[in-house]
């Protein structure tokens, strides 16, 4: 059964939280794995009020001499929090090599999908704070994980101390290159003309790509058929093998399957379009849809407790090899829109991710069984 949202997820959440630290810049590619798929949702839109209340406790960056660190000895692990060969799966493993060489010791990928990141993260957060485990992390993905009580997460927005961001890759509506629909405008005429007949892909539970989904159909006065996976890699699967008929994913999940000609992208929730790697595709705004804003923010973290000279040593190299021309080049390749805040400028941005994920969280469907 459908349960419909109360209030419009708004626009004006995204530009809280996009404003509330910095631009972005350029973003990754695929590979394979295992998540478990989910049910559906739909539409909403307009301005919820910004939340009063903060969080328990905000997560703050200290600032304490460092001293010099042996750090590390041994190989490291790095939690990827969805199935292999999404965008967060890619530049994960871009960052893992580029850190194993900084470091000099081994940083080992484990991919730990399911549940919308909810397992990568919740093993991230009950790991040994000893610095030999590092995770990706996803706003507002991990925010609504916390915040959404019927998740029950077993971690607390303060048990993962964000370290550094790489990327802010927003939303784009895609079709697979043989679809009937060859522009925006065709996919919402029909679509409105057949409600819940077309088949859309989404991304976990009240993650970006359901905030421009809820956004996009709310403007454009639509109501699809969401089906949800536990990642963008098996989204696209199924978008490819026609299984449902259009996706919500960021810029990086459809570049590479976009360069090979098998996916069309009609629209990008952004304030300009992604000229460096889809020049050709109009904004909503362009569009008369108005300023529609969804992104995925992704970046690095650790469990709470990490003594800070390891987790000086971990920033300061993670900012080295993400700074590097070598980073850069590869992560633009994989069609990532580079993003890169240290630790003083990253926490104040995961910690307003939390008041947004909170003003919209519960407001729309949360499935279908």
């Amino acid at each position: 059964m459908l349960r419909k949202a109360l209030f419009p997820v708004t626009l004006a959440l995204a530009l809280a939280l996009v404003a509330a630290c910095s631009p972005a810049a350029p973003p990754p590619a695929p590979t394979a794995a295992a998540a478990k798929p989910a049910a559906t949702s739909a539409p909403a839109q307009p301005a919820p009020t910004q939340p009063t209340a903060s969080p328990a406790a905000s997560v703050k960056p200290t600032e304490v001499p460092v001293a010099k660190t042996d750090f590390p000895t041994k190989p490291l692990s790095m939690i990827i929090p969805f199935p292999a060969g999404g965008s967060t799966d890619v530049g994960g493993r871009i960052v893992a090599d580029l850190l194993s060489k900084e470091l000099g010791q081994p940083v080992n990928v484990v991919n730990r999908g399911g549940a919308g990141g909810q397992i990568g993260w919740t093993e991230l957060a009950a790991s040994k704070p000893d610095g030999y485990t590092i995770g990706m992390i996803n706003l507002p993905h991990l925010p609504a994980v916390v915040v959404d009580a019927e998740r029950q997460a077993a971690f607390k927005q303060e048990d993962i101390v964000p370290l550094a961001s790489q990327a802010l890759d927003p939303t784009q509506v895609a079709v697979s290159a043989d679809s009937p629909f060859k522009t925006f405008k065709e996919l919402v005429d029909y679509a409105q003309k057949n409600p819940k007949k077309l088949k859309v892909g989404i991304v976990g539970i009240m993650q970006d790509d359901e905030i421009g989904y809820l956004q996009t159909a709310d403007a454009a006065k639509f109501d699809m058929q969401p089906v949800r996976f536990d990642g963008a890699a098996p989204a696209i699967t199924a978008l490819l093998g026609g299984h449902i008929d259009v996706t919500f994913c960021t810029v990086g999940d459809n570049y590479v399957q976009s360069k090979a000609g098998k996916i069309r992208v009609l629209a990008v929730l952004d304030k300009e379009r992604t000229t460096k790697f889809f020049p050709d595709v109009p904004t909503m705004k362009e569009l008369g849809y108005g300023e529609l804003l969804s992104a995925s923010t992704r970046g690095f973290a650790v469990p709470k407790g990490v003594p800070e000279p390891i987790m000086k040593k971990l920033e300061d190299s993670l900012i080295k090899v993400m700074k590097s021309d070598e980073h850069v080049k590869k992560i633009e390749e994989a069609g990532q829109p580079v993003l890169v805040m240290n630790r003083a400028e990253f926490t104040p941005y995961y910690n307003k991710s939390y008041d947004v994920a909170r003003a919209w969280v519960g407001k729309a469907i949360k499935g279908i069984d």
